[in-house]
Formats: C-alpha cells, sequence, structure tokens
C-alpha cells in the first residue's frame, strides 16, 4: 500500500477522454489551407523578434484591458479597479514565455479563475472575525490564500503564478479586498481579453497556443464511438487503450487483409492512429491533413 507522500492525483485521466478535440482556429497553417494556399514552415526567429512582439502583447493587451473595464458599468459601480498587479506577471508568460505549459489557455485562464475564487472566499471568511481580529490577521489570511490557491491549481493541473498573486492580492490589497466577489467576474474578463490579443500577436511570427488543455490526445471515448474506429477490427489492429492487443509484446499476427504486423512494445489508442486500408484513410479527429499530404497518402492505399 503507499504510503501518503506517494500518491499522485492526475484528474486529466478522468477528464481528457471526453474532451472534444480543441479548435484550431488560429493556427496559421490550417488558415491558410482554408484560404487555399499552401502553408510553408516558419522561420526561425531570435530573441530580439521575441521580446519586440512581448513588448507589443504586454502593452496592448493591457491597454485594451483598460479601455474595456472603463466601459463596464457594473465594474465602474462596485469600484472595480481596471486591473490588478499580477495581470502584469500574466502578461510576460503569455508573451514572450508563450511555449511554458504555465502560459497556456488552460493554466492562464482556470488558474487565475480559481485563484480569485478562493482570495475572495478567504477574504470573506476572515471578515468576519470580530472587531480588529481582520486587521491584524490579514498577514495570516493572505498567506492562506496563496497557499490554497497553490494547492487547488496543482491538484488540477492549472498552475499559473500570476494566480497565486491575484490571490493575495485579493486579501491584502484594502481596494481590491473591498471588491468581494466582483472580482472573480473582472479577472475573467481580463483573462478573455489577454488572451484573444495573444492569440493575434503571439501568431504573427510564432505559434501559440501549443496546446489548448494538454499535449496528449484528447477525445479517445469519442473517438471509439465513431464508425471504423471501433469493434473488433479496431481492437485487431491497434490493440485496447492500455492494454496489449495482439501483436503487442513482440509477437506477430495476420491482420483481417492478410499483411503480416510485426508486434510491437508501445502501448497507443486508436485515436491517435493514422490508418491506410484498400478503401482509404483513417485519420485521427485532431489531425488536419494539408492536400499534398492527403494525396501522398492516397498514392500509398492505391499501391496496397
Amino acid at each position: 500500500m503507499l504510503s501518503p507522500w506517494e500518491w499522485h492525483v492526475d484528474v486529466d485521466q478522468y477528464i481528457v477522454p471526453y474532451l472534444f478535440s480543441p479548435p484550431r482556429a488560429f493556427s496559421r497553417d490550417r488558415l491558410l489551407q482554408l484560404l487555399g494556399a499552401q502553408a510553408r514552415p516558419r522561420r526561425p526567429i531570435g530573441n530580439v523578434a521575441c521580446i519586440f512582439w512581448a513588448f507589443v502583447g504586454t502593452v496592448s493587451s493591457l491597454s485594451v484591458i483598460s479601455v474595456v473595464g472603463r466601459h463596464v458599468s457594473t465594474f465602474q459601480a462596485a469600484g472595480t479597479p481596471l486591473t490588478i498587479g499580477s495581470f502584469g506577471a500574466a502578461a510576460v508568460l503569455e508573451f514572450y514565455t508563450i511555449e511554458s505549459p504555465l502560459s497556456q489557455p488552460r493554466n492562464a485562464i482556470l488558474g487565475q479563475l480559481i485563484s480569485s475564487v478562493i482570495g475572495v472566499a478567504v477574504n470573506k471568511g476572515f471578515a468576519r472575525l470580530p472587531g480588529s481580529s481582520y486587521n491584524d490577521l490579514r498577514w495570516l489570511a493572505g498567506a492562506l490564500s496563496c497557499a490554497g490557491s497553490t494547492m487547488a491549481t496543482a491538484l488540477t493541473g492549472t498552475v499559473h503564478p500570476p494566480g497565486g498573486a491575484t490571490a493575495l492580492l485579493a486579501v491584502t490589497d484594502p481596494k481590491v479586498a473591498e471588491i468581494g466577489w466582483a472580482l472573480v467576474p473582472m479577472v475573467l474578463l481580463n483573462c478573455g481579453v489577454m488572451l484573444a490579443v495573444a492569440l493575434l500577436v503571439n501568431n504573427i511570427q510564432r505559434e501559440f497556443p501549443t496546446y489548448w488543455w494538454t499535449p496528449a490526445d484528447v477525445g479517445s471515448f469519442w473517438a471509439r464511438k465513431r464508425p471504423g474506429h471501433g469493434g473488433e477490427e479496431a481492437d485487431l489492429a491497434v490493440g485496447t487503450c492500455g492494454e496489449k492487443g495482439p501483436g503487442q509484446g513482440g509477437s506477430d499476427f495476420n491482420n483481417s487483409s492478410g499483411a503480416t504486423v510485426v508486434g510491437s512494445t508501445s502501448y497507443y489508442d486508436v485515436s491517435c492512429s493514422l490508418m491506410l486500408t484498400r478503401d482509404g484513410i483513417s485519420v485521427p479527429p485532431h489531425l488536419d491533413l494539408l492536400p499534398e499530404e492527403k494525396d501522398w497518402l492516397e498514392s500509398l492505399c492505391r499501391r496496397l
């Protein structure tokens, strides 16, 4: 039996199989494909270009956040600040270190959301203390808020360092603490605006996001439900997810077409397999093929 120090919590194993394929509307290659143009590999850029686009993105996002905040009457009535300091740190992540897992949309949005909720909840709880106890213990409330935010985001796989600052400011900064639950929608709005700017600026010479939810393949549950991706034929070809299928583990087997398939020690799922048969191509839902790639694969199918 594992000791508590050996426990490992991974919520993705329960969520990822049921997620649909993430949108790829902001992929430059995908956009060129839709326009009928041929996608070309991106030219590598130096750190000077990265610094320039980080400057442009930071100025643009924080400016847009401030302008949008001025026109939200609900925030104005509640005395909500246009932005809080933690979004300065978020801008560094989302416009310079764009390949970092901490900068991806899942972490950038959910990390801030969870942290703001925890920060406000802790602040509200300590505010119920009698007399001057609240002000005397504000330091403890801030520490608990930041620690609780770290714990919650770590367990949910949404760690975003600026979120810890958001949770801390929700307690220790009197102006932020006064707005109460209005902080949560304000944080969501700021996250949405910053992500929208990042999707535009970061895709001019770079590529963002690296992934939306996880770098692993998603939607294996739904992929098995699709015609041609389940049943005995699929199990024969690729085995069952997480188990050794026929031909795996080093032995060979004959598939339904009579061809001999050499065994492999790898474990893989039908949702992340590209299959070629005489009848055509079976492509995973998350994979978009360029026209020339599809033509080449079809030429291989005709040779089977």
